[in-house]
């Protein structure tokens, strides 16, 4: 016999536990696996309807942690002056999405919105397997999105104008993916030669306190300008892959990696175009963060990248007293750099690194052992 529950429009069907009295063989069939759902939100919602189409929710957050894996949560077209924390989790398979309708564009505005302290964000995800899609995010008093739980997603979200940092990848396999984000780290923009607490942040970035860094971050395919402070930034990450991104124009330098293993950096358009003031940085390779525990740069690869008035600098700035400093089983190949240099640093000697096949208006390195060059 079937019997049937409700769960938001949705009729799941499950098998009664059937027993069996002759010979004393008692069988019970387990339920069949829950339906995904679809839920929405509109700004004009009331969090005690149903979450339906015709009657939504309201509250962001409340709605969110409803979410079971598998389920879909439909933003509607509106301001929404709230947080976003999603603390549940999708799974391989069944992954949670928080998206936009199509042809809708909802805005998460932080106009208003008390933060914590100016590091917390307006928008974050901690559960595993989670995607925002969709979304415009701005005016946070704080960051505007992290994502700190594993295999989240953020994916064509518009982040501007946030106080500091845009959008935050801390968790493992993490992926940021056809993104615009732009006037970021305003806390900077009155002094930028000396940035408020003597650091400035980045529009996106891959970043993780523990000792080895993320693990698998992708940073594919986003547009990232005009930023205060760093617009694309990978630090203490192994396995990381930077591809087919724009980064133009952001103050401190456009692309900025350190204490990278494993990664890949390839066919990112990078280019000064006058639009504000920058200290044009191109793409810098900087060992930056050994002095907090992370490990050395290696084995990485920089391909297929294309500089326009601005250069590609490679550990030509370390903190003060770091050591062991160099090219280790590193291949940077096929650059074009036009109105820029190619310029190797570092304080140790290179070992087991090829430098093949670039193109530069000038280039040079601090010394030519354990380097392979050609062209």
């Amino acid at each position: 016999m079937l019997q049937s529950i409700e769960r938001g429009k949705h009729t799941i069907a499950h098998a009664a536990p059937l027993c069996t009295i002759a010979g004393a063989v008692f069988i019970a069939n387990a339920p069949l696996a829950a339906q995904a759902a679809a839920y929405h939100v509109a700004a004009t919602g009331n969090d005690g309807n149903p979450g339906t189409a015709d009657a939504p929710w309201q509250t962001l957050t409340t709605s969110a942690n409803k979410l079971k894996p598998g389920d879909i949560l439909y933003l509607h077209a509106g301001i929404y002056a709230q947080t976003l924390n999603e603390n549940a989790s999708g799974t391989a398979s069944a992954p949670i999405t928080i998206m936009a309708p199509p042809g809708e564009l909802p805005v998460i505005d932080g106009t208003g919105v008390t933060l914590h302290d100016s590091w917390a964000p307006l928008c974050s995800v901690s559960g595993d397997y989670v995607t925002l899609s969709g979304l415009e995010v701005r005016h946070s008093s704080g960051v505007g999105m992290v994502l700190s739980g594993r295999h989240d997603v953020a994916k064509g979200i518009n982040m501007h104008h946030t106080w500091d940092s845009g959008i935050a990848l801390m968790g493992d396999y993490c992926t940021a993916i056809e993104n615009r984000v732009w006037q970021t780290n305003l806390r900077n923009a009155a002094k930028p030669g000396s940035p408020a607490g003597g650091s400035w942040g980045s529009a996106l970035h891959a970043v993780n306190p523990k000792a080895g860094g993320a693990v698998g971050v992708v940073i594919r395919n986003n547009i990232v300008f005009n930023n205060w402070g760093e617009g694309l930034n990978v630090w203490k990450a192994d396995n990381a892959t930077v591809e087919g991104n724009v980064a133009y124009d952001n103050w401190a330098v456009d692309l900025y990696l350190s204490n990278l293993t494993h990664s890949t950096i390839k066919e990112n358009l990078i280019y000064e175009a006058g639009s504000m003031p920058t200290r044009k940085n191109g793409l810098l390779f900087a060992q930056g963060d050994s002095p907090y525990g992370a490990i050395a740069s290696h084995d990485n690869v920089i391909i297929n990248n294309l500089l326009y008035q601005a250069s590609m600098k490679i550990f030509t700035w370390f903190p003060s007293g770091i050591t062991n400093v160099s090219l280790k089983n590193t291949v940077i190949a096929h650059n074009t750099i036009v109105g820029g240099e190619l310029r190797i640093g570092g304080n140790a000697p290179h070992y087991g690194s090829q430098v093949r096949n670039n193109i530069a208006d000038n280039g040079s390195a601090n010394s030519s052992a354990g380097i392979i060059f050609s062209h």
